[in-house]
């Protein structure tokens, strides 16, 4: 037996040939790993607390290597000291926490970052070399750090004007978004406050009012004020524009080695925007208005996230022939947005709650419950949302609840209409993937949850990509969405995403509870992998009874259906049993988890204890379950125990 790498004797030469294989027989177009960047492991002695795309080149290596072809990371932009989660940060500005610190040490960037204060960064993290990132203590060092760099940056510019002449470039070319941005991180220092409602007149000489309304209005008054505070704090704002730059140039030079070793990453785009994002761009939203989830069996006053709702005005407007809409003033701002994240991100994009561009649930913004509100463009009888319905009141079933997935007519979902319930999809998302050569396949339009009958009509009509995960089957119905073999090759399957809890954890869950759900996930999963009627009851009993074999089985369901395009989240790959984020708690246990740093010995030591993903083990279980040929599902089974067999 040969090697998948180097230093992983044991495993067959033809690893990845096999893999492949095994794929086209089942179908598998793409096989992705969901990762955040923060999780990202960094060699022992190198780490700063904190996973970054260029520090783990060598994961993503091994990750190929072992069959994966897409790596989805999570929301890149700005987080606030105060809110780690990824999915609160900004839309444009990528994080300065994701920024490896190393490379600023080395000649390619004029040694600006000196060796003592990378070392004293590695040095002082409390969680140094740990499972868990230190938020708190990785944002003040890393933003030190970065201001110690531009301040040397600033000494050697005469000298390093390649650089120089690449971060000129840069902030020409991403003004409309970047100037926004700097000028919000000097207004925080000017109050005080990042969060930009609480800013008050200080005497310093600004007006708190203009301020908060500095790209809302365009006179003379605002123009004046952006110079001056351009000029008193030219450091802060150079120092953001800078750390934006390296991060810029990091992600181009991680795209060009993900394309050489054959593997491009998707981003992820979140519903809502962060603070920076609504100061700048609020005169785009309705004002009196918030972007939520309706109440549901889990939270009687619904989900009140606060997040703007785009003005449909702003969106598109009447074309001069009226023939046609254009694009208005936000729907030009989605546009740059999305041609952004496809430029930067081959591999595509996951759209969160894709039920916010196609058919949201708004409510009154100084309401603290959204019972009171309505579907943006589904509520005709509502006395101000009507205004922006797509449908008539007569396209109402009205025995239904306005929340109700129902309420809407489904004959009421001619051609005409569903185009205008796309219209964000058909004329920004895709023209902007188009432009990029991103595949509609390629972009994960997240269903979870309620789905109202437009959005199905949208999803089916259109084809797109939804995501289906295999933890939330109902195990009593038989025809339920999430059960593997009822899955649409269409979508992407996974066993579950960052808010889910690890595979092996929510199986021993299962089996503590034991009783007839348990029983009869084993007698659905039985019953889709074995062919064989013979072999059901004793697969059975070992699934009821043994929470090791019912992940496997739950892994191989992956593969064993329709679905061309599988995912799995890191932990599930090495078989954590830790959950990254519990969904509507705040701990500082949530968005902080990361891959070990040895992650081969954790991998293949994973895998030996029948914990982790044996992909090959997946995909022959998944292969005889179709009736798959016997001698590519013997190889597989032999190419798995070799897995089992490596001690590294």
């Amino acid at each position: 037996m040969a090697e998948i790498l180097e230093s992983d004797p044991g495993l067959q030469a033809n690893y990845r040939a096999l893999i492949q294989q095994a794929r086209e027989a089942l179908g598998i177009k793409h096989l992705g790993l969901i990762t955040p960047i923060r999780s990202l492991p960094v060699a022992v002695g190198k780490d700063t607390g904190i996973g970054s795309l260029p520090a783990a080149e060598p994961f993503f290596e091994f990750v190929t290597q072992l069959g994966f072809d897409v790596v989805q990371v999570d929301p890149e932009g700005k987080t606030k000291l105060a809110d780690p989660s990824p999915y609160a940060g900004t839309v444009f500005s990528i994080n300065p926490i994701l920024i490896d610190l190393s490379q600023l040490t080395e000649d390619a960037w004029g040694n600006i970052l000196s060796q003592e204060t990378l070392a004293r960064v590695r040095e002082n993290n409390p969680n140094k070399d740990g499972a868990e990132v230190a938020y708190a203590y990785v944002f003040n060092a890393q933003n030190e750090a970065l201001a110690e760099a531009y301040r040397n940056f600033q000494q050697k510019r005469s000298v390093l004007q390649e650089i120089d002449k690449r971060f000129d470039a840069f902030v020409k070319a991403n003004q409309l978004w970047l100037e926004p941005d700097a000028l919000y991180e000097a207004l925080s220092l000017e109050y005080g406050n990042d969060y930009w409602p609480a800013w008050k007149s200080n005497g310093k000489g600004g007006s708190a009012k203009l301020d908060k309304n500095l790209f809302n209005e365009a006179d003379a008054k605002t123009q004046q004020r952006k110079e001056e505070l351009k000029t008193k704090y030219a450091d802060v704002i150079g120092a953001y524009q800078f750390a934006q730059f390296i991060a810029s140039e990091q992600k181009c030079a991680f795209k060009n080695f993900s394309k050489k070793h054959n593997f491009s990453v998707m981003a992820d785009r979140q519903v809502g925007l962060s603070d920076r994002d609504v100061w700048a761009y609020q005169h785009l939203f309705l004002r009196d208005w918030a972007l939520g989830a309706p109440p549901d069996y889990f939270s009687a006053y619904g989900q009140a996230w606060g997040f703007p709702v785009f003005d449909p005005e702003q969106l598109f407007s009447p074309a001069d022939d009226s023939s046609d809409v254009m694009l208005g003033e936000g729907g030009l701002l989605l546009q740059r947005l999305y041609e952004k994240i496809f430029s930067e991100n081959p591999g595509g994009v996951r759209i969160d709650h894709i039920i916010g561009l196609i058919d949201p649930w708004v409510y009154p913004a100084v309401a603290q419950s959204t019972r009171d509100g309505g579907r943006l463009f589904s509520s005709p009888e509502h006395p101000i949302l009507g205004q922006y319905a797509y449908i008539k009141k007569s396209d109402l079933n009205t025995e239904q609840e306005p929340d109700h997935s129902e309420r809407v007519k489904p004959d009421a979902l001619s051609e005409g209409v569903i185009q205008k319930y796309a219209a964000i999809l058909d004329k920004i998302v895709i023209p902007a993937a188009e432009k990029f050569g991103v595949a509609q396949s390629s972009i994960i339009c997240e269903d979870l949850g309620t789905l109202t009958n437009p959005v199905q009509a949208v999803m089916k009509q259109r084809g797109y990509s939804g995501i289906r995960v295999t933890q939330f089957v109902d195990p009593n119905d038989p025809k339920h969405m999430y059960r593997g073999k009822n899955i649409e090759p269409r979508h992407w399957v996974t066993p579950g995403t960052h808010d889910n809890e690890p595979l092996l954890l929510w199986a021993q869950q299962l089996l503590e509870k034991g009783g007839g759900v348990l029983w009869q996930h084993a007698e659905n999963l039985a019953e889709d992998l074995k062919p064989n009627p013979d072999e059901r009851d004793g697969y059975k009993h070992d699934l009821a009874h043994n929470a090791l074999a019912l992940t496997r089985a739950k892994f191989a369901e992956l593969f064993a259906s329709p679905a061309t395009q599988v995912q799995v989240f890191f932990t599930d790959l090495f078989g954590m049993e830790t959950a990254y984020n519990r969904p509507s708690t705040s701990s500082d246990e949530n968005w902080v988890l990361r891959i070990p740093q040895d992650y081969k010995t954790a991998y293949f030591n994973a895998v030996k204890t029948g914990k982790a993903l044996n992909l090959p083990e997946a995909m022959a279980t998944a292969l005889r379950a179709r009736g798959g040929d016997a001698e590519l599902i013997a190889e597989l089974e032999q190419c798995a125990e070799g897995l089992r067999q490596i001690n590294l």
